[in-house]
């Protein structure tokens, strides 16, 4: 992983990466990383997934809206991807969604506005 980054621990897996929460060493700004392994991207599909997912993030950060996550960059080292992106402090909206249960159609339109 780039130098430019301190890991702070892990704060999530997922099916093809794991998340870590690492800070910025030069402005202290906390980032939300995932690492892709690269011998789990060599089946098609997990690659597609992969580019999908990177695809979507760099089209999101054209967008001002603030409940979107903005995609900082991505590295490529040997044997990682790296998808550095904003973190989020107070969960994703799958967590609140777990917590408070299904959103209205009024209140998704107020968060996603």
């Amino acid at each position: 992983m780039d130098k430019t980054y301190r890991n702070k621990g892990q704060i999530g897996q997922g099916g093809s990466c794991k998340v870590y929460l690492v800070e910025c060493v030069h402005s202290g700004r906390q980032l939300a990383m995932k690492e892709f392994e690269k011998s789990h991207l060599n089946d098609q599909y997990l690659l597609k997934l992969f580019e999908s997912e990177v695809s979507v993030l760099q089209t999101l950060k054209q967008s001002d809206n603030r409940h979107l996550v903005r995609l900082e960059k991505v590295l490529n080292t040997p044997n990682h991807l790296y998808v550095l992106m904003e973190y989020c402090n107070q969960g994703s909206l799958n967590d609140y969604i777990l917590a408070k249960g299904p959103l209205s159609e009024f209140r998704a339109v107020g968060i996603l506005l």
